[in-house]
């Protein structure tokens, strides 16, 4: 007794008719026959009969089929609870993020891409870059990875793939004479208050523009607020207490009453996926990687400053 034969008679048992089955089967009509019979032959009874013409199943043949449909409704239900199994044990990956506009953009393509693979889980959580522990974070595994930019990865036991590259942006009211630039340059800053947006982590590539700004301003005093959180740099620019300096991807391009102009500083900062070294041995690392700059590709030709 193997399963072709199983399956032909479930089928037969249903159909009662030898060529819907062999159709419902894409097996050849004989073929069923030959099946039917050679089952008949090994359980040494009559399982099926012809009446006028039609296909009845007898008495062992109706008992037959009542206790196959039990044996493999509870096969399938087995089945599925392997498999359901399997995808409540697939390997879940937790990505941090900031929520900064780009991400916002980003990320929902991401997840619909990795969820096409179905290799593991991705959770998203938000982390603050105004809160000092996100090294903590991934050390302690609490996140595997965090969507920033790479002078935060400076430790050598912290891999960093990079996505693109961006600069820093000066963000200005839309009646600021600023306007006229489409690069600010650094000479231009000079007598305005600065908001210079960091982490509470310094960043490498801010403490240089913090620099740079601080010596172009000699002998003359620089009115310069370091500040945590990128979301309030639009606030106070709105409020008319300044301009703002900020990496380039913090950019919005939904926030109509500021105009952002590109810093006019020869420097670029790296955004990309940072982890401990270990997450290479993920096994959707490289699914993880290819998506996340699938997807930012994707963004990217949509998002202007």
């Amino acid at each position: 007794m193997n399963s072709t034969q199983i399956n032909c008679f479930i089928s037969l048992g249903k159909t009662l008719n030898f060529t819907q089955t062999a159709k419902e089967l894409y097996l050849a009509q004989p073929t069923v026959s030959k099946n039917i019979h050679n089952l008949e032959s090994e359980l040494g009874v009559e399982l099926i009969k012809h009446e006028q013409r039609q296909i009845v199943l007898t008495v062992e043949g109706k008992y037959f089929y009542k206790e196959l449909l039990k044996i493999t409704n509870e096969l399938n239900k087995v089945i599925h609870t392997i498999q359901d199994s399997k995808n409540n044990t697939m390997q879940t990956i937790t990505i941090g993020y900031s929520g900064l506009p780009f991400e916002k953009q980003f990320l929902p393509i991401f997840m619909r891409l990795m969820k096409k693979t179905k290799k593991c889980n991705i959770f998203l959580k938000s982390v603050s870059l105004s809160e000092p522990f996100i090294h903590e974070n991934l050390d302690s595994k609490k996140i595997d990875f965090m969507i920033y930019q790479s002078d935060f990865f400076q430790n050598k036991k912290y891999k960093f793939t990079p996505m693109f590259e961006a600069g820093f942006s000066v963000i200005i009211r839309r009646d600021s004479p600023l306007r006229k630039y489409k690069k600010i340059p650094l000479e231009a800053l000079k007598k305005n208050r600065i908001f210079l947006w960091d982490g509470k982590t310094p960043l490498a590539s801010v403490s240089e523009v913090k620099k740079a700004i601080e010596l172009s301003a000699f002998p003359e005093k620089c009115d310069l607020v370091i500040i945590n959180k990128a979301s309030l740099a639009s606030m106070l620019v709105q409020a008319n207490d300044g301009i703002a300096i900020v990496p380039s991807f913090v950019y919005d391009h939904n926030n109509t009453e500021v105009y952002y102009r590109y810093f006019d500083w020869n420097h670029t900062v790296s955004y990309g996926l940072g982890y401990l070294k270990e997450m290479q041995e993920k096994p959707c690392y490289q699914e993880l990687l290819k998506n996340m700059q699938h997807a930012i590709n994707i963004t990217k030709k949509k998002w202007q400053n």
